[in-house]
């Protein structure tokens, strides 16, 4: 992958197309540059090594606590499918939602049409 592939993965500008550029971007670079109101003390934890997973739960309840589930919604059309993949979790989150609610929420961000 070249460096401006990553530059636009790490800024949030494009998608990954790859299981390689998905597991390079940087999260901390990510965020910060997608939402640069974030506190440095919020972000700090994207600098700790952990899985995928791990991580875009953690991105979605660091950004639940600063901005609310309400920001699930307003990410949906994100060029960046990592930011659109936390905004997942962040609709996930919604512990006192019903699961069928929770999936007309969360349909828009499949890339599959299902009827529920």
């Amino acid at each position: 992958m070249d460096a401006k592939k990553l530059i636009a993965l790490n800024s949030g500008q494009v998608e990954s197309r790859t299981l390689m550029e998905c597991l390079s971007i940087d999260f901390y670079e990510l965020l910060s540059t997608c939402f640069p109101n974030l506190p440095a003390s919020a972000l700090s934890i994207m600098k700790e090594r952990h899985g995928i997973t791990k991580r875009m739960k953690l991105a979605a309840l660091m950004l639940l606590k600063e901005y609310g589930y309400g920001l699930g919604y307003k990410l949906i059309n994100h060029p960046s499918d990592t930011i659109r993949g936390i905004a997942c979790y962040i609709i996930a989150e919604q512990k006192e939602v019903e699961l069928a609610k929770l999936l007309e929420q969360i349909m828009p961000l499949a890339d599959v049409e299902v009827k529920i």
